[in-house]
């Protein structure tokens, strides 16, 4: 299947472009999210004592943010 978008360059701007770019590495970056983080996190906790509410809420962001940087996604470069 192929699918060809074309670009008006005085309509589509550079985020629009780019957000067509990266559509496959967030793609993969929301599977991992979906998927992996509530895992993760849990033995997180679990290795820890004492985890209040707000710690394991920075835990879960920490890690959508490393998941966003390991897929080199920059939230905004994608959303201006």
């Amino acid at each position: 299947m192929k699918i060809i978008y074309v670009l008006d360059t005085e309509k589509d701007d550079a985020s629009h472009i780019n957000q067509l770019a990266k559509a496959g590495d967030m793609a993969g970056a929301l599977w991992d999210i979906a998927y992996n983080i509530k895992k993760g996190v849990g033995y997180w906790i679990d290795g820890q004592e004492n985890v209040s509410a707000y710690d394991a809420l920075d835990e879960v962001f920490n890690r959508i943010f490393e998941i966003l940087d390991e897929s080199n996604i920059c939230i905004d470069e994608l959303y201006e």
